[in-house]
């Protein structure tokens, strides 16, 4: 064997191993540029206190992931783990590359702060499943609160007039907040809402700010055209200082 061809096998033995031990990172390093499976934008829920292998389970039940040990092989490559994982909710694209996708879970990707939308609620249970559509709380979470005398009272409340502490409207709030944070920011929306001159208007027909609200309520169940209200709120309130019965339909 001459020299030139022994040098040209040590090279190839040389070059093999190389390969042999350095593929599978490249492979690894090359899966990021992937894209999720989604067809369309897709919310991604992670839970605080999530563990690497329950986020890979739940990306691969949303199919986000088709592949979940491969992908785990990846993630552990960029050094995801239990204690990387940062809790929030998350949006997912089409575009959106594995690669992305990791470095999200790592530090977030600014979608911690959601939306809460108060609208056509009616009992307890529609405002917990409303307030907790897009955060953490769960509904029986919060019903459990909202359903503790102490609480209602803690708040100028009762079990009849609790309801009322929710203000119709669009609230930003984080993903993460605690039902008992979510609750004092409600109070304090209900005070803002409740400023000195509607107040003074409450007073003037002899109403409580609860029963205004629980009046608008059925006004609003009455009819949805703004230039209706006044008339059908008007028909009550002639009721009321007469001191008749309602004899509404929504009250049924």
């Amino acid at each position: 064997m001459t020299k030139v061809r022994f040098v040209f096998y040590v090279l190839i033995l040389a070059m093999l191993c190389v390969g042999y031990f350095f593929y599978p990172k490249i492979e690894l390093y090359f899966a990021g540029i992937k894209t999720v499976d989604v067809n369309k934008k897709t919310n991604f829920f992670v839970p605080t206190g999530s563990t690497f292998n329950s986020v890979v389970d739940s990306l691969a039940a949303k199919k986000i992931i088709s592949n979940p040990e491969k992908f785990k092989s990846y993630a552990g490559f960029r050094n995801l783990k239990d204690a990387t994982i940062e809790p929030g909710k998350y949006e997912f694209l089409p575009t959106t590359t594995l690669h992305e996708l990791v470095s999200y879970l790592r530090k977030g990707n600014g979608e911690k702060e959601v939306r809460i939308t108060l609208n056509n609620t009616r009992t307890l249970a529609d405002i917990a499943e409303k307030i907790t559509e897009n955060i953490e709380v769960s509904k029986f979470q919060f019903l459990m609160l909202l359903n503790n005398p102490e609480v209602q009272s803690k708040y100028g409340f009762d079990k009849e007039t609790i309801r009322t502490l929710f203000i119709p409207n669009t609230y930003n709030v984080w993903w993460d907040i605690s039902e008992e944070e979510l609750l004092t920011r409600m109070a304090k929306e209900y005070k803002r809402f409740w400023n000195p001159e509607r107040v003074a208007k409450a007073k003037k027909i002899n109403l409580t700010q609860s029963e205004v609200s629980t009046l608008a309520s059925i006004v609003y169940s009455e009819t949805k055209k703004a230039d209706e209200a006044p008339k059908v709120a008007g028909v009550y309130m002639n009721r009321i200082k007469k001191g008749m019965l309602l004899q509404a339909d929504p009250t049924l």
